[in-house]
């Protein structure tokens, strides 16, 4: 099984999976974990404040007003599906390399 977490590393490394979710207690800011629930919602949206009080992430409302994570180690920002598709890109390596 393949944890839908993803946590980026001091050094900038991104971590997928079992390895993220080992980040999550020393790393929380930096990793990623229940982005489903922000898939297609604004920032406005009830659900994503929800979010917002919940996760230790930082939701924040990205040009279009729709619901992103910001990584404070690389400063950069990213939409759930964009998280979502790190998660099966590990998924789809960890199958070829099973093959």
């Amino acid at each position: 099984l393949c944890p839908s977490v993803v946590a980026f590393s001091k050094n900038n490394e991104r971590l997928v999976g079992q390895t993220a979710r080992r980040q999550a207690v020393v790393n929380a800011d930096n990793t990623i974990f229940s982005v489903k629930r922000l898939m297609g919602r604004r920032y406005d949206d009830a659900e994503v404040a929800k979010a917002r009080e919940i996760l230790p992430y930082e939701i924040i409302q990205g040009k279009s007003g729709d619901a992103r994570v910001r990584i404070p180690q690389t400063g950069k920002e990213y939409t759930p599906q964009e998280i979502s598709a790190m998660i099966l890109r590990k998924l789809k390596e960890d199958a070829e390399a099973y093959l």
